[in-house]
């Protein structure tokens, strides 16, 4: 159904009607005994932007919540995010995603995999909430 919808060419006006809506990520456990818990919620809009937030809690203390915008762009089964409102400038400003059936994949490099099996966390995988 997503991978259907996002063979759009990346410049159209809209992005698939298929990909746009809400996706949320979370991960508890504990590290050396100290417990934490990772939630995220990312927002995709029909018009090509996104709202990614990302809470996290570590030993019961909630740090504050972080917050980043941008656009988007589809191309094939991916997303590519672009932080930010100017031009691209670097290639980490981008973050990639693999569109499944009902969620996104996060693609990430080989010292971010290490880091979240090193803590006991999952992949990132963000699922699309449907809405009742």
């Amino acid at each position: 159904m997503l991978i259907a919808g996002a063979c759009r060419p990346v410049g159209s006006d809209t992005s698939p009607a298929s990909v746009a809506g809400s996706y949320v990520y979370a991960a508890k456990g504990s590290t050396f005994r100290k417990p934490w818990e990772f939630a995220a919620r990312l927002e995709l809009t029909p018009e090509k932007r996104f709202t990614l937030t990302f809470d996290k809690t570590i030993e019961g203390h909630r740090d504050p919540t972080e917050t980043a915008t941008g656009t988007y762009a589809v191309s094939g089964d991916h997303i590519e995010l672009h932080e930010g409102k100017g031009p691209l400038k670097s290639t980490q400003d981008i973050h990639k995603l693999t569109i499944r059936a009902d969620s996104l994949v996060a693609e990430v490099g080989w010292t971010v995999g290490l880091v979240l099996k090193g803590v006991g966390a999952p992949n990132i995988v963000f699922v699309r909430e449907r809405s009742i």
